[in-house]
This record gives C-alpha cells, structure tokens and sequence, in this order.
C-alpha cells in the first residue's frame, strides 16, 4: 500500500466509529444517504482520491475493507500464490456491511491505475442510516449500480467527481422520500425466499440441513444478541437473484439473532460466467476473514459440500422449517432454527 494507508489510519478510523455510535443515540441519528468511491481508477496513477463523503463509519470500512483486508491479502501474496485453478478470476462483487445503527452497500470491480496496475479494485459505496434492507437494495442498489458503470467508463477525474455528484444528486431526493425503518420489520424475507436461499429446492441433497448447521455453529460461536466472541466466515450457494437479495436475507437473519453490535458482511461473488457465490463474515474482518474474495470454491468449499454428520433431530427440525417455509410461502418467513 501506498504511504498514506497506516496503521495509525485504521486506529483513528475505528475510533471515530465508536465514538460517533456512542455519543448520539441511534434513533436521534438523522437519516443519511452517503455516496463515496475509492480504490484503483486510469485517472490516478496510484490509489485515488476519496470522491464522495468521508463520514467516519465509511473510513472505518474503506480501512477494514480495502486497506487491511485487500491490502492485507496483496501485501502477503496470499492470492498471488493460489494456484489458478483456485483462484477466482477478477474482482466482481457486490457487498453489504452492517454494524451498529447503519448499512454500507457497494460494488467491488476489478479496475487499473494510471500506470496499468490491477491487482487493487475499484469500490463505489453507500453509507445509509435508519432505511430498510429493502428499500436500501431496490432504491439505492440501482444507484450504485450506474455509478459503478459511469466511473468504470470514465478516463478523467473530473469525470468521475462529476458521476459522484450526481448520485448524490439521486441520493438526497430518495431521502425525502424513502420512509424511515426505526425499528419497524422488514417484510421482504418470505417463505419462498428462504427456500431459495438455503437450496432447498433441490431434493436431492442435504444442502438446507448443511447450512443451518453452518451458520448455528458460527452464531454459537460468536455469542448471541452481542460483540462477536470469535469471527466466523461461511460460503453458500446462490442461484440469479437480484443484485444484493442474496446479502441481504443472510444479514436480515443473522442480525435478528446477533444483533446490530455484531458486525456482519455478506459479499456476493457476480462473475458474467460461472458459479454465484455469497460469503458470510460474522463479527469484525480482518485480512484473513477477505481471502474469500479471491479464493475459489476449490480452496473455500460451499458449506453444501461440507460432509457433516446430521442427527436424526437436527434434520426433522430442518424439514420441519422447510415446510413452515413452504407453507407460507409469500408471507414473512419463520426465525431460522438455529
């Protein structure tokens, strides 16, 4: 990484982002809808410049995400030694990151400097306060989506100031009228869409019984409705759903068992061939937690293909959800059983 990316950055990122939760209460926090891109762009011959708002919470993630995590993996040569066939090919993911009273939403893409290098991407993001998961993936996921587009076919800087803007733009009039979550459930997470998200659709295999395994034994060892104890991670399957619908069911479902201290990340791989892919980091990310981004189902195996031995009872209260869910279908699906 370049000189300016320091640890001292990280601590004072962090910092703020504590600081900021604490001193004001999450329901007395205005609404917020904030645009930011960084990363590598041909109109800067290193790291660009930050274009969009720099709030605290944003430049915890930028050195979480980019900084540490990223540039941890680069620095380490952790991708660059994979073999190829466990590698996967290019930067092409769209994420969502939860902590404390907000939401980031971004698109990760593979990109260059001015001076042709690509092993670091481009990152174009939101910061959103007390709005829905649904309404943040249906209203603002579009928005990142062309800003993504527009800053990728831009060559100039002011170019890409220009595209920043005007998402922004776009932001400030949904923030007046895009209705406030505050507490109130979110009706997006159906029967139907459980179904999906767990594979279980497929008769054929196990793949429900292997996830909700999964993902009880990360919620059990992360400590429930608090701070993480430890960071788990797992890889899912996903199948052509709408861009960010995969991440959010995966964070709508573990923050209403862990809580909004718990960090949470769901990363959905989006390759234009190939496999989908949804990685889970449960608790705080380090570099470790973000080789997934890279790293192949050769290398990080689908929670689908882990071989666990399922008890008699476990599996009966797995078809006995499935079958609430199914039952249910597009009304709001049961609490996962974990």
């Amino acid at each position: 990484m370049s000189a300016g990316y320091s640890g001292e950055g990280v601590r004072l990122g962090q910092f703020f982002q504590k600081f900021a939760a604490k001193m004001m209460p999450a329901a007395a926090r205005p609404p917020l809808l904030a645009v930011n891109a960084f990363g590598k762009h041909p109109g800067w011959d290193d790291h660009m410049d930050d274009v969009g708002h720099q709030f605290p919470e944003m430049l915890a993630f930028k050195h979480l995400f980019y900084v540490r995590g990223i540039g941890g993996n680069i620095d380490s040569g952790a991708w660059a030694h994979l073999p190829e066939s466990q590698r996967l090919n290019e930067f092409n993911h769209l994420l969502i990151y939860s902590a404390e009273d907000y939401y980031i939403l971004a698109a990760v893409s593979a990109s260059r400097d001015g001076k042709g290098r690509g092993l670091y991407p481009l990152v174009t993001a939101v910061q959103a306060r007390r709005y829905s998961l649904s309404d943040l993936v249906e209203s603002v996921g579009p928005v990142i989506l062309k800003l993504r587009d527009a800053v990728r076919a831009a060559t100039a800087v002011a170019a890409v100031r220009s595209a920043v803007q005007a998402a922004q733009l776009k932001l400030d009039q949904l923030t007046g009228t895009l209705p406030l979550a505050d507490g109130k459930p979110d009706q997006f997470l159906t029967g139907s869409k459980m179904i999906r998200a767990l594979a279980a659709d497929n008769p054929s295999t196990d793949g429900a019984g292997r996830i909700i395994y999964s993902l009880q034994k990360a919620v059990e060892n992360c400590g429930r409705q608090g701070a993480a104890v430890r960071t788990e991670t797992l890889r899912l399957p996903m199948d052509g759903v709408a861009p960010w619908d995969c991440a959010r069911i995966w964070i709508a479902c573990l923050r209403s068992v862990l809580g909004a201290n718990c960090p949470l990340m769901a990363i959905e791989y989006r390759p234009p061939t190939g496999p989908l892919l949804a990685d889970l980091i449960i608790g705080p990310a380090g570099p470790g937690h973000l080789f997934c981004l890279r790293a192949g189902s050769e290398r990080i195996p689908l929670a689908t293909e882990i071989p666990y031995e399922l008890d008699g009872a476990f599996q009966q209260r797995v078809s006995d959800y499935i079958a609430k869910c199914r039952s249910v279908a597009d009304a709001s699906a049961p609490p996962l059983p974990i």
